[in-house]
């Protein structure tokens, strides 16, 4: 293989010296990509004026093995000014030859093709979206205004989609009311997508987000986008949503928040919901309640859970008390261990006379922590277990 690469080289090179414009196009259109740059760069050096026009007329060839090779061209070649002549050449195109075409915009796209690009994101061939929307990546940013208005306008749960994700690598600031008006909409694609393009904009966008708690529709989506922010000025109002909120998603995902932040302003209320019977298991008292109460119950060990890390990353040691009794629920075991780890020897020890199941669990993290105060804390255990 490497042998072939040298020669054909070799071969590009003399072509190239020799002005052998048509060995160098059948270079051009062939499946090595490496070296059909390599004969793009050539011809292009060579000034060849008629060779875009010669790649163009294979697009409408009866055979598809030239349609592929003169679009495989183009995209290697990407003649400036092109891109109106390939858009005019993607109507009926087989899917591969169309792929290939969107990707030989590149550089060269205006509003018209970009336009013409966000049509192919609800293609059903994946080549095809994929390949408008990397496209579209690549130029959003000269034509940011126009995606906010496309996203806007557009119906289509594929392609509205796929607009969020572009807006959202692009991190296009303008575009955030379009995009909290998306996470209302019921199409759980469409919502999803611009939950998550928001959290890509980030802290410009956090401000907005802030007054979606106050919305019960909106909180749980706000909650998670705040969670990825860090923001610790919205601290308050998370607090506010685990104090009041009747959806326990909703004080799960603010909890989940208030984890990131690790701040000793959240300590009180956080060792309120461990202490609180409200997110404790219940059991159904009627068979047909199973499926509701296997749901609550999965909150509550969530909200539990999230608590516990939430209190491990603040720091907060005066909770190890409350956090030493979650060893004895599974669901919140291992977070609880891993929060008492964080609070060190006083809490591991405090722990251990509780709880002489502890000892191997809590040793079995620390091997996977592999710190020097790990190894200390495993020695301090081992002779905790001889002396027992």
């Amino acid at each position: 293989m490497i042998l072939f690469g040298k020669i054909t080289a070799e071969k590009i090179g003399k072509w190239k010296e020799s002005k052998d414009i048509k060995q160098l196009t059948g270079a051009l259109c062939g499946e090595d990509e490496n070296i059909g740059i390599m004969a793009a760069s050539a011809l292009i050096e060579l000034g060849s004026n008629d060779l875009a026009a010669g790649l163009l007329d294979m697009l409408h060839s009866p055979k598809p093995s030239s349609r592929i090779e003169g679009a495989r061209g183009l995209s290697r070649l990407k003649p400036p000014g092109i891109a109106e002549a390939i858009s005019s050449a993607m109507d009926d195109q087989q899917p591969d030859v169309l792929a290939i075409l969107i990707r030989a915009i590149g550089t060269h796209a205006n509003e018209k093709t970009c336009r013409q690009l966000a049509g192919f994101l609800s293609s059903t061939n994946t080549a095809v979206a994929a390949a408008a929307e990397d496209m579209l990546i690549l130029n959003g940013q000269t034509f940011a205004p126009m995606l906010t208005a496309l996203y806007t306008e557009q119906n289509n749960v594929q392609s509205k989609a796929a607009l969020a994700r572009i807006i959202g690598k692009l991190r296009i600031v303008s575009a955030t009311d379009a995009l909290i008006h998306g996470m209302s909409d019921q199409r759980k694609e469409i919502a999803d997508a611009a939950e998550q393009a928001l959290i890509n904009i980030g802290k410009p966008a956090m401000e907005k987000i802030v007054t979606l708690l106050k919305q019960p529709e909106m909180e749980t989506r706000a909650c998670r986008i705040l969670t990825v922010s860090g923001d610790i000025t919205c601290i308050d109002s998370l607090l506010q949503v685990i104090q009041t909120s009747p959806r326990k998603e909703s004080v799960s995902a603010a909890i989940c928040a208030l984890g990131n932040m690790a701040s000793n302003k959240t300590t009180d209320t956080l060792i309120a919901v461990l202490q609180s019977d409200k997110y404790n298991d219940t059991k159904p008292g009627d068979p047909s309640q199973q499926e509701q109460v296997n749901n609550d119950n999965h909150w509550n060990h969530e909200i539990r859970k999230n608590a516990i890390t939430a209190l491990g990353n603040a720091g907060a040691t005066q909770s190890a008390d409350a956090i030493i009794k979650s060893l004895k629920n599974a669901y919140t075991r291992e977070a609880a261990i891993h929060a008492l780890i964080k609070f060190g020897e006083p809490a591991i020890m405090k722990a251990l006379d509780k709880d002489e199941w502890f000892a191997d669990d809590v040793c079995n993290a620390l091997r996977k922590i592999k710190s020097p105060e790990s190894g200390s804390l495993i020695k301090l255990i081992e002779e905790w277990k001889k002396s027992r």
